[in-house]
């Protein structure tokens, strides 16, 4: 039957990233839950602008803590670590285990700022409600007990965060028959810097473990679609 050929992703471009905020920043409210749904919509926005803005995986925007282990807000930078599980905190790996660091931009702090301003105490994630963390937290200790820590995945922390995404961009006037989640944010924030930084920084700031996956998903799609546009 051959080998079955692969999706083309989609790149969010500067456009699509601010008609998506604008989408969740219009995300209707009601009454009764005000205060909770207008936090989901602080928390969403920042979780955009981080990914975005600093082209991180799911993974490694769903783990980010509070502490100042993950965030420099003074010089700007967020911090990518390993991080070691114990009782009441689930264990965290970077992929390739290649820990980073990466300059935030001004609209991705400001999100952030804003989150810790009117929700920054209620769990120990930046990106997880109160209700959210203690689900997490009862089941990292059924993982505990059972022996299973190896088997804890990222996709444990955040729930309905990958549909809602599509949602929104499809709400967003986004239409394409590519590959489309929330790793295009990371896509496009790949494509951004490929225009003004070398292929060895870029593989830095991504955390590739190969230039090869840099110069290919990147630095080549870059060049053909300036070719395409020209």
């Amino acid at each position: 039957l051959g080998t079955p050929v692969k999706k083309a992703w989609y790149y969010i471009q500067p456009t699509d990233f601010k008609e998506i905020i604008k989408t969740v920043e219009n995300l209707p409210v009601s009454i009764k839950g005000r205060e909770r749904e207008t936090i989901r919509k602080v928390r969403l926005k920042a979780f955009y602008s981080i990914m975005y803005g600093c082209g991180l995986r799911f993974g490694e925007a769903a783990n980010m803590l509070w502490d100042d282990q993950n965030l420099d807000f003074q010089e700007g930078v967020v911090h990518l670590v390993n991080r070691t599980g114990s009782q009441d905190m689930p264990v965290y790996n970077i992929k390739d285990y290649e820990a980073r660091s990466i300059k935030m931009p001004k609209f991705a702090i400001e999100a952030l700022l804003e989150l810790k301003e009117i929700d920054g105490g209620s769990s120990p994630f930046l990106f997880l409600c109160q209700e959210q963390w203690q689900r997490t937290l009862t089941r990292w200790h059924l993982f505990t007990e059972e022996e299973r820590q190896e088997q804890w995945n990222s996709k444990e922390l955040i729930g309905s965060t990958l549909r809602d995404f599509k949602s929104y961009c499809k709400k967003a006037g986004i239409k394409t028959h590519k590959k489309l989640n929330l790793h295009s944010l990371r896509k496009g924030y790949g494509s951004n810097m490929a225009k003004i930084c070398p292929a060895h920084t870029l593989r830095s700031l991504m955390g590739h473990s190969s230039i090869l996956t840099t110069m290919e998903f990147y630095v080549i799609f870059c060049e053909y679609s300036s070719k395409q546009r020209s």
